[in-house]
């Protein structure tokens, strides 16, 4: 199967209902059909044998069609995200190990041929889409995604969301780091696609208003400044206010729902498995990521790699069609798993009622006096206070107990806290033992690519 043919022949039943809008510009699933055969035609790249191919991967129209045309022809799609830097565009070519890269130079489409030493493709399944993990604790990995993968993944979403042809998405995260799991999804299920030119409040909202959305789909710090936003609008045709990407606070959740009177929700995805969680649930804790979605099947292991209790942390083992292949470099397949074919996430995570509650990474938590710590917990904490922007905490080693914490904080502008200010109100929230003994004021905290907190 091509998933991307799949798709496609989505225009016999939606032919001419919107499929893409990107200001003036609007495709229906027809047009969606016709000008992605015709990119893919032009393709005359490696006639004979299939490819890994790079690009830069933007949210326009223009992207997303020629992404649509390289999996359609048969090659491999390795996303770039725009912003990149160099060396972390030559990290990801690397991991991934890059066939070729299409570049557009005056409206035309050149592919540079580069050095590659690439292993074979897995023998019982075609590779799709290959994706840098974010790298946030060490080296990124080059994830592959086969076409029936993609496909679970697909047909997972449409069914949490209960997305069909009357859905309008406004889209505001990468498109390189979301395509898989969640625009090809909503194209899969006959929604339109709204790409917004940029994240403010005013241009999201205004969007949102034209077209009538019933899903928006993006970051806490996202839904932090729509629910600061200070206008009357407001969002009546809204189904479903989704929060991925990042841990999101109490704080954000209230207000958003206190400024528009609709519950804001989260949902959980690694590249390694898809949106393995989207809270759907009425009368959830706000601070959960829901139930496993469709498909997939959740459990919480010990140390030992024993099932743990519910209300237990452990980390969160992942069973699901949607889990990938394998990673390229360093090469390793089939992924990470364990004996009863779990995929092993890294994530530390807690079951409440049947929802699941991420606590933090396996790799980043600080033990402190024989306790464990976990800085998402406490970054949560000291981004609740509005004179806060955001944080990263890690632990310094200190002989005596193990670690000690530290904080870096980026403070809102012309505001000016002291320490013990911030140490007073995380008293209010956290133990003793988990308060930061250092705070830090920086003016830059380092990301990856994909926008996660850069791990020391």
């Amino acid at each position: 199967m091509n998933i991307i043919e799949s798709i496609l022949s989505r225009a016999v039943t939606y032919g001419k209902r919107p499929a893409l809008i990107q200001s003036s510009k609007y495709l229906t699933f027809s047009d969606l059909d016709r000008e992605v055969r015709k990119q893919a035609e032009a393709l005359k790249f490696t006639e004979n044998r299939k490819a890994r191919i790079a690009m830069s991967l933007a949210n326009s129209i223009d992207d997303i069609l020629l992404a649509l045309a390289v999996i359609l022809k048969g090659h491999a799609l390795i996303a770039l995200p725009p912003n990149a830097s160099d060396q972390e565009k030559n990290d990801h070519l690397r991991c991934c190990e890059a066939d070729a890269i299409l570049e557009r130079r005056e409206k035309k489409i050149e592919i540079e041929l580069l050095d590659s030493t690439r292993t074979c493709y897995p023998e019982h399944e075609s590779t799709a889409f290959i994706r840098p993990t974010s790298g946030t604790t060490g080296a990124s990995k080059g994830v592959v995604l086969s076409h029936q993968c993609i496909e679970a993944r697909t047909d997972s979403v449409a069914r949490a969301l209960k997305l069909g042809i009357e859905d309008k998405i406004i889209w505001t995260m990468s498109a390189s780091l979301h395509f898989a799991s969640s625009i090809l999804a909503y194209l899969m299920a006959g929604t339109t696609v709204i790409l917004a030119p940029d994240t403010r409040p005013e241009t999201v909202l205004s969007l949102a208003q034209k077209h009538q959305a019933t899903l928006l789909y993006g970051s806490p710090w996202l839904f932090r400044m729509l629910a600061a936003d200070s206008s009357t609008e407001k969002l009546p045709h809204l189904r479903w206010a989704i929060s991925t990407g990042q841990p999101l606070s109490e704080s954000v959740a209230v207000s958003f729902q206190h400024r528009f009177g609709h519950p804001l929700r989260q949902a959980y995805g690694i590249i390694e498995a898809g949106l393995v969680c989207i809270n759907t649930q009425d009368d959830s804790n706000p601070l959960t990521v829901g139930p496993a979605a469709p498909g997939f099947d959740i459990q919480i292991c010990d140390e030992e790699g024993n099932k743990a209790a519910d209300g237990h942390v452990g980390e969160v083992c992942i069973k699901s069609s949607s889990i990938f292949s394998g990673y390229i470099y360093p090469q390793r397949m089939p992924a990470i798993l364990d004996m009863d074919s779990y995929f092993l996430s890294g994530d530390l995570g807690i079951i409440e009622k049947n929802c699941l509650k991420l606590v933090g990474r396996k790799a980043s938590q600080i033990n402190v006096a024989g306790l464990k710590v976990f800085p998402e917990e406490i970054e949560s904490v000291l981004e609740s206070h509005p004179a806060i922007l955001k944080s990263r905490v890690y632990g310094i080693p200190e002989q005596r107990i193990g670690n000690i914490i530290v904080a870096e904080v980026i403070l809102s502008k012309d505001k000016k806290i002291d320490k013990y200010f911030i140490i007073n109100h995380c008293k209010k929230y956290l133990q003793q033992y988990k308060l930061p003994l250092k705070i830090i004021p920086v003016s830059e905290i380092l990301h990856t690519a994909s926008g996660k907190v850069k791990r020391y």
